[in-house]
C-alpha cells in the first residue's frame, strides 16, 4: 500500500472514531445489567423540560420529576400509553420549586411499583434509570439527556431501561463524558489536514 493509499486509509478510522465517539448510546447496551447511578442536576432556576421519547412497556405508566432539596414533586406526568413522541411538558416553574443545583430523582410510575433514577428512592433498592447524553435530531427532540426507566421490580425487570423513554432539558449529569464539542471536530479536521500535507509532500518527493 503506497503512502496516498495508507493516509486516506488512517483518515477513513479517524472519521468512522470521531461518528462513533459523538453518536448517543441510545438505546441501553448492556441489557440484563443494572445501569450505573447517574446523578442528575438542575442547571437554573424555574424547572426543567420533558420531552416524551418512547414506550416499549405493556404496563400503563407515568414519570414523575423529584427536587431532593425543595421536596417538590412534578406528579404523573406523560401516560406512555397516550402520548405522542416529542410531546413537551415543563415542570417545577413555582417559586422555589427547582433551582439551579438542586439534585433531581425521575421516577417512573405504574400497576407494578413505584421506581426510581436512584436506588435509595426505589421500592426495591435498586436503580431503574438509565442517563446518558442525546444530541438531538429525533421528532423534534432537542439536545439534552436521554432518561429510560424501567417500570418492573428487579426481580421481574429485563433490565433493558427502554419501557418508558425521556428526554430531559435544563439537567446536567457531570459524571457523563461529554459527546465531542465542535472544537474538537475541529482538532480533527486540523490533523486531517496535516496528514494530507505529509503525504503530499512525501508523494511529491518521490
Amino acid at each position: 500500500m503506497n503512502l496516498v493509499a495508507k493516509t486516506l486509509s488512517l483518515l477513513a478510522v479517524a472519521a468512522v472514531s470521531a461518528s462513533l465517539a459523538k453518536a448517543d448510546a441510545i438505546p441501553y447496551g448492556n441489557t440484563g445489567q443494572v445501569a450505573p447511578e447517574v446523578a442528575t442536576f438542575a442547571t437554573s432556576n424555574g424547572g426543567v423540560n420533558v420531552y416524551f421519547y418512547g414506550s416499549t412497556a405493556a404496563n400503563s405508566d407515568t414519570v414523575r420529576v423529584y427536587d431532593v432539596q425543595t421536596g417538590y414533586n412534578s406528579g404523573d406526568i406523560l401516560p406512555n400509553h397516550t402520548t405522542a413522541q416529542g410531546t413537551e411538558v415543563t415542570v417545577g416553574t413555582g417559586p422555589g420549586q427547582i433551582n439551579a443545583g438542586d439534585q433531581l430523582v425521575f421516577f417512573i410510575n405504574g400497576p407494578a411499583g413505584l421506581f426510581a433514577s436512584a436506588a435509595s428512592y426505589s421500592s426495591d433498592n435498586v436503580n431503574h434509570g438509565y442517563v446518558t447524553n442525546y444530541t438531538g435530531g429525533v421528532a423534534g427532540i432537542p439536545a439534552g439527556l436521554f432518561v429510560g426507566l424501567e417500570d418492573l421490580p428487579s426481580s421481574s425487570s429485563d433490565f433493558n431501561y427502554n419501557d418508558d423513554t425521556f428526554v430531559f432539558t435544563g439537567v446536567s449529569a457531570p459524571s457523563i463524558s461529554a459527546t465531542p464539542e465542535p472544537g474538537s471536530l475541529a482538532l480533527l479536521g486540523t490533523g486531517t489536514l496535516s496528514l494530507l500535507g505529509v503525504a503530499r509532500r512525501r508523494f511529491l518527493a518521490a
